[in-house]
């Protein structure tokens, strides 16, 4: 009859081969590094081939009361009584440029 350790040392190699067949098999879901640099490069290769490229931006800015109240005694400070709004856009509730 097979002693105990022999019994338990076939257990141990029979788990060791399998767990290796499992995890040779499992494929990594990390993406490759060098993959995502390259796929990176390629789709804004794109700027290079092109002639001429315009692009407008439309913003909107937008202020609290307590912004503007910060930034009209700022001015004051900086010895401007009565800033104009039109002239400071940093004073005015919302603003929008092009």
């Amino acid at each position: 009859m097979p002693s105990d350790k022999k019994i338990s040392l076939v257990t141990i190699l029979f788990y060791v081969l399998m767990a290796s067949f499992c995890t040779a098999g499992t494929k990594s879901t990390e993406p490759n590094a060098a993959d995502l640099v390259r796929k990176v490069r390629e789709n804004e290769n794109w700027i290079h081939e092109a002639d001429s490229f315009y692009l407008q931006i439309q913003s909107k800015w937008e202020r609290t009361q307590h912004g503007i109240d910060i930034q009209r005694s700022f001015l004051e400070e900086q010895g401007i009584t009565n800033p104009d709004p039109n002239f400071f856009p940093d004073l005015k509730p919302v603003s929008t440029d092009i």
